[in-house]
C-alpha cells in the first residue's frame, strides 16, 4: 500500500504564499492543494483538501475527500468523502464518510468509518465504528470503549482488555480472519485462522482453525473445527 504516496501524489510542493494557512475560530478554506493547513479552534473546507500535512484543533469539516501525508486531529474531524493518508492519527472524534486508506492508523478517541477501511497498520486504544471491512497487515485494539466492523482481516490480530473502568466495551464483528489471532472481549459469528487465541470476555460461534486453538479464562466457542 505504500505505494499509493510516492512522488506522483505528493512530491510537487509549492512555496508561494497561503499554501501553509492557519486557519482560526471557525474559518472557511476552500478546498484546493496546500503544504501545511492548521486548524485551531475549528473550520470548514469548501471542496476537496490535499496537504502534506493537516493538524486539527477544534472542529473541523471537509465537504469533499481528503489527502495528505499526516493527519493529527485531536478535536472532532469530519469528512464527507474519502481519506487517502499516508499516517492518521486521531485522539478526539472522526467521522469518514467514504473509504479510508493509509499506511498508519492511530486512534486514540473514538473514529466512525462509514465504508471500507484499508491500511498497514491499524491500532486503536479508544474505539471505533466501521460500516463494512477493517483490512490490515497488522490490527492491535485495546479496548476501552465499544468497537465494531462487519469483517476484519489481517496478518495478526490482537484484541484486549485496556484499563478503563467502562462497562460498554468490547469489539463485535461477523467474521475475523488472520494467520495469528488472539482475542479478548470479543463477540464473533466466525474466526478463521492458522492459530488462534480466545480468551475472557469472548464469544464466539464458530471456530475454524488450521494449526492451534486455546481457550482461556472461560472464553465461549460454540463450534471448533480444525480445517
Amino acid at each position: 500500500m505504500g505505494d499509493m504516496f510516492g512522488g506522483g501524489l505528493f512530491g510537487k510542493k509549492n512555496g508561494a504564499d497561503g499554501k501553509n494557512p492557519v486557519i482560526m475560530g471557525g474559518g472557511s478554506l476552500p478546498g484546493g492543494e496546500y503544504n501545511s493547513v492548521n486548524f485551531i479552534g475549528g473550520g470548514t473546507v469548501d471542496g476537496s483538501l490535499k496537504a502534506d500535512k493537516v493538524s486539527v484543533a477544534g472542529r473541523v469539516s471537509i465537504s469533499g475527500s481528503l489527502q495528505a501525508q499526516v493527519v493529527e486531529a485531536s478535536g472532532k474531524l469530519s469528512v464527507r468523502d474519502t481519506a487517502e493518508v499516508r499516517n492518521l492519527k486521531l485522539s478526539g472524534y472522526a467521522r469518514i464518510g467514504g473509504e479510508t486508506v493509509a499506511d498508519n492508523i492511530e486512534i486514540a478517541g473514538f473514529a466512525e468509518f462509514d465504508k471500507e477501511v484499508k491500511a498497514e497498520k491499524f491500532s486503536s486504544s479508544g474505539g471505533f465504528e466501521i460500516g463494512e471491512s477493517l483490512c490490515a497487515e497488522i490490527i492491535f485494539c485495546e479496548l476501552n470503549g465499544k468497537a465494531s466492523a462487519v469483517e476484519i482481516t489481517g496478518k495478526h490480530i490482537t484484541v484486549r482488555r485496556g484499563d478503563s473502568d467502562m462497562s460498554e466495551r468490547g469489539l463485535a464483528a461477523d467474521t475475523i480472519e488472520g494467520e495469528v489471532i488472539m482475542l479478548q472481549d470479543t463477540h464473533a459469528t466466525l474466526v478463521r485462522g492458522n492459530k488462534i487465541t480466545v480468551g475472557k470476555g469472548c464469544r464466539i460461534g464458530r471456530i475454524e482453525y488450521r494449526e492451534s486453538l486455546a481457550v482461556e479464562d472461560s472464553g465461549v466457542v460454540g463450534e471448533q473445527i480444525k480445517i
